[in-house]
């Protein structure tokens, strides 16, 4: 079946398709959008995109389901050098997490991040390389132009999602080697809050402003190896988490073995590997201490100490052995018994870190009794840490969510009703649940105006702060933040400084700024003679507040200084024809 310049292809709650396959989609503001769905499985499977909407658009958007297994393979996004997107591939949920999704085999280019995942367990994103393409031609993988980018791009995203294995996808821009504008806004592979346990491995990043970057706490530990890090302006960077030794010492002498390739050195803006805010130092088991197996701890990391390894920590004789572990030191069990014990790099954090470690180890005690079982002394601590948690705001948070899955939704309200939170990740969660129990648990989409602003200000907030709330908030908000950038920076998709207008063919239009506005907001024009602009703005209740016919070559301010702070939507057709549509900020 061919879609041609249509906004999307929905399939809502009560859809069951099962399998969406051998499609072409061209001109479109979401290929495939699934939302709600409960389904036993559900597959996207080689289908062939192109040419979709440049400031929101994505291709296959997978929203708030719970389908066991979800499958998203072998398809074809963006094929040719001038046709361009936003977002390739989009799976993300509020609140209740999935498990069991596979995106794999797919050739993406010319998007701003090729595949981004929030709150999901147990992910698999693989194989997104050449090898593996059926309907790819050349240049396959994850493929950026020599472009830099307007607005921070990211190859794969992961943010809060617990052991996934992110491994052999290729992630490239064009030749030439990147310059210093690439370094802060192309990145390959960034790993975000509350990933534990999650494997980076055998991928290859090439070309882009930072190879590897990890954010965010509780992160770590990870397992990162075997990786081909090759002429990025920065190879790997720790930002404010911890992802845990790499590698293992003598006797057992098990190397990290990453690769690099860096063309120059800290004085020519080259890194092999940086570590900012808080990150503590890790140590990279290496089967050598020079290139390609690790960078110049003095010419190429800053600081100096970004990976730690000296002569002590040298495993020449290591095999290779590019395997999945669960992370160093193994496994789960461990990373969650330092959790609870606070044991390094879980001590020393200030409440709110303290409390973000405690809701997540809890959530993962509850949600694998596998914790409690193990026959060992441990059992003991675990059902003590778990039970000493269940009637606190932690435990009643939990169940809120237990209920609400169970069908129970007055029970969930009754829990919820009875956390009085203490500390931002808590207060945060609450409110958050407390909005998503009115409006997505019953279906409802939209949002009355404070609670759209109540959403946007927990948005805002930095997730290794104020926890996965704020990824929640951002999800059913429709939101992309850059958390590891300056406040300049954090903001994007449909909420970027500007909004970019064409038509049909690409042809520039106009633009519509500042979003988000805050006492007004200016929409400027380039039209043809005969050419006709319709922008109309919409409350959240879907009712028309500005309505304004434009023609010619000029600037209109709209007046919002009577508008309160929320989130509204806007529209612009040209000649009758719809060219754009999204979101509109008011922060006052």
């Amino acid at each position: 079946m061919i879609y041609s310049k249509c906004i999307y292809a929905r399939f809502n709650a009560g859809d069951f398709p099962g399998i969406i396959h051998d499609n072409v989609f061209t001109n479109f503001e979401a290929g495939i959008y699934y939302q709600a769905n409960k389904l036993s499985s559900f597959t996207v499977l080689r289908n062939k995109m192109s040419n979709f909407n440049t400031s929101n658009g994505t291709a296959v958007y997978l929203l708030q389901n719970q389908a066991h297994p979800i499958q998203i393979k072998n398809n074809l996004i963006n094929d040719l050098p001038n046709q361009s997107g936003w977002y390739g591939i989009r799976v993300q949920n509020a609140v209740q997490p999935s498990n069991n999704v596979l995106i794999a085999e797919n050739t993406i280019k010319n998007v701003r991040h090729g595949v981004w995942t929030t709150n999901y367990d147990n992910i698999i994103i693989k194989d997104q390389t050449t090898a593996f393409t059926s309907i790819g031609t050349n240049q396959a993988g994850i493929y950026y132009p020599n472009t830099v980018p307007a607005i921070t791009s990211v190859g794969i995203k992961v943010e809060n999602c617990p052991k996934t294995n992110v491994y052999n996808n290729l992630i490239q821009k064009a030749m030439p080697n990147p310059t210093t504008s690439f370094t802060n806004v192309l990145y390959g592979i960034s790993v975000e809050t509350n990933s534990v346990g999650t494997n980076v491995q055998e991928n290859e990043v090439r070309r882009l402003g930072k190879g590897l970057n990890f954010y965010g706490t509780p992160n770590g530990p990870l397992t990162v190896t075997c990786n081909k890090i090759y002429q990025n302006r920065t190879g790997v960077s720790l930002n404010n988490t911890f992802i845990g030794d790499q590698g293992m010492p003598n006797p057992s002498g098990i190397a990290q073995d990453n690769q690099w390739n860096i063309p120059g050195n800290i004085s020519t803006n080259w890194l092999g590997a940086e570590r900012t805010g808080t990150s503590p130092t890790t140590t990279w088991y290496t089967r050598s201490s020079n290139l390609p197996f690790l960078p110049n701890q003095n010419t190429q990391m800053l600081p100096t100490s970004a990976l730690v390894s000296v002569t002590n920590f040298i495993v020449p004789n290591a095999p290779y052995n590019c395997t999945f572990g669960c992370a160093n030191p193994p496994c789960f069990h461990l990373i969650v018994k330092k959790m609870i014990t606070k044991q390094a790099p879980f001590d020393g954090l200030d409440s709110d870190a303290e409390q973000m470690i405690d809701m997540k180890a809890y959530q993962m005690i509850k949600q694998d009794s596998a914790y409690i079982t193990t026959g060992t002394s441990d059992d003991a601590l675990f059902i003590a840490y778990r039970d000493s948690l269940a009637n606190t705001n932690i435990g009643r948070l939990y169940e809120f969510t237990e209920k609400l899955e169970a069908g129970d939704t007055l029970g969930a309200y009754a829990s919820l009703m009875a956390v009085a939170p203490t500390r931002c990740p808590e207060t945060s969660q609450k409110i958050v649940y407390e909005i998503y129990w009115k409006t997505w648990a019953r279906n409802i989409f939209e949002f009355e105006p404070n609670d759209s602003l109540l959403l946007y200000q927990i948005a805002e907030q930095k997730p290794h702060i104020c926890g996965t709330a704020v990824y929640d908030a951002r999800v059913m908000l429709g939101l992309d933040f850059n958390d590891f950038e300056g406040a300049e920076q954090r903001v994007a998709h449909e909420e970027e400084n500007e909004i970019s207008i064409n038509d049909e063919d690409g042809n520039y239009k106009g633009v519509l700024y500042p979003n988000p506005a805050n006492d007004y907001v200016i929409y400027k024009t380039w039209l043809n003679e005969g050419e006709t602009v319709t922008i109309v703005i919409y409350d959240v209740m879907g009712k028309p507040v500005i309505l304004k016919q434009i023609t010619g070559t000029t600037e209109e301010q709209f007046d919002l200084s009577n508008f309160s702070s929320g989130i509204y939507f806007y529209k612009i057709t040209l000649n009758q024809k719809q060219v754009q549509a999204g979101k509109l900020i008011i922060n006052k």
